[in-house]
């Protein structure tokens, strides 16, 4: 079954933007990448990282690094 992608986030058109807000379901780190038009945009870096923390915690730009790998 295919899902339709307007339920899940409307079209945004080149230089709009779309704010999402939604509460993760724990902590840690996940993605976020494209599923329309997947090579053209993966390859243009339509693909990120979300950090969840406990409440109180911070990111220690010292320590805490991040890397995202793209073939």
């Amino acid at each position: 079954m295919k899902s339709d992608i307007t339920s899940t986030a409307p079209m945004i058109e080149p230089g709009a933007s779309f704010v999402v807000r939604f509460t993760p379901p724990r902590t840690g780190t996940f993605i976020y990448h494209t599923h329309l038009d997947d090579i053209r945009q993966l390859s243009s870096g339509l693909y990120g990282s979300i950090i969840v923390l406990e409440p109180g915690q911070s990111l220690d730009a010292e320590k805490d690094r991040i890397m995202l790998v793209s073939l």
